[in-house]
């Protein structure tokens, strides 16, 4: 989901996927490069989670269940420090 707010002479676009991205547009309104760097990563990663999820799922319900907790215990640290 992606939206754009209006703040003043600037435009602040937010990005979510489990949490919000907020990039601030200038007046010209271009997302710079880096930001649509992180976007893109942040998505494909995202993606090859749930491939992997469901792919392990397919397997066995217990390979499921691993994997799941896997990812879990890794993106709870990757998208709280997106946060800071």
């Amino acid at each position: 989901m992606c939206t754009i707010y209006k703040r003043g002479n600037k435009y602040l676009l937010s990005f979510s996927m489990s949490f919000h991205y907020l990039f601030i547009l200038e007046r010209t309104n271009k997302i710079s490069t880096v930001a649509l760097m992180i976007m893109i990563g942040d998505a494909l990663h995202n993606f090859v989670d749930g491939i992997s999820i469901g792919a392990a799922f397919t397997e066995n319900m217990y390979l499921g269940i691993s994997v799941s907790l896997a990812i879990i215990c890794e993106e709870l640290p990757h998208e709280l420090g997106a946060l800071v």
